[in-house]
């Protein structure tokens, strides 16, 4: 699975709900045991989101994780 491809073509689909979909894919990762992989989908978000809103759920997924 493309993760990049995958977030690129949900934030056009669903723009509001980008750290949604981010954290979604950093728990697929986690559920297939791929921690490490997880914890990059949730830095390159931080990195990359554009609102308060969307950093909050962010953040809020990485500290849990």
């Amino acid at each position: 699975m493309d993760g990049h491809k995958f977030i690129r073509d949900a934030l056009q689909l669903y723009p509001d709900e980008g750290g949604k979909i981010w954290v979604k894919l950093s728990d697929y990762f986690v559920r297939l045991g791929e921690f490490d992989r997880a914890r990059e989908v949730l830095e390159e978000a931080i990195e990359s989101i554009e609102n308060a809103k969307d950093f909050g759920v962010i953040f809020s997924a990485y500290v849990k994780f």
